[in-house]
């Protein structure tokens, strides 16, 4: 089968930031199911209610799943992988400067933990049951574990929502 890999073209992006980005792509083409059927019946599982919701929350453990994959098959790219972090925080890609961490929803900041904070771009805060998700989301090895530990995301999400809500 073949895949067409799609990369953005970042003005002023690094050599590092591209390595990243077709190593990141790779990682998807080699380790991510081919086809929608997984992907609308992972939806479904999640929550089929809120589609958009449930797809973001499996590009999230999905992207932590391959990126691991892609820096253990091809070690190298590793060092691509916190260059481009590095630039991407510089340039605000993810719309955190002079935020407070702490006050990020449970998902963005689950992103921010497998993409910059790895790194040491960006410490990322988790109280004991959140951390419990985000080694879930880090131990997912096979496409039906990461699917799991998307559920156990938006479960935990959807807790801390209501409880913010009851507390309002």
């Amino acid at each position: 089968h073949t895949r067409t890999l799609t990369l953005p073209m970042w003005k002023g992006c690094t050599d590092e930031v591209y390595d990243m980005l077709v190593a990141h792509e790779v990682g998807h083409a080699l380790y991510t199911p081919e086809g929608s059927k997984r992907l609308i019946d992972a939806i479904k599982f999640i929550d089929p209610r809120r589609p958009q919701f449930s797809k973001m929350l499996l590009n999230i453990c999905e992207d932590a799943r391959i990126e691991r994959f892609v820096k253990n098959k091809y070690p190298g790219v590793g060092r691509s992988f916190a260059k481009g972090y590095e630039w991407m925080m510089g340039k605000d890609f993810f719309g955190i400067a002079g935020k407070d961490i702490r006050t990020l929803n449970l998902p963005d900041r689950v992103n921010l933990y497998f993409k910059p904070g790895l790194y040491g771009h960006v410490s990322v805060p988790f109280d004991a049951a959140e951390q419990a998700v985000v080694d879930q989301v880090a131990k997912a090895n096979t496409f039906d574990q990461m699917i799991a530990a998307a559920k156990a995301l938006y479960d935990l999400t959807e807790k801390k929502r209501e409880e913010k809500k009851n507390e309002q």
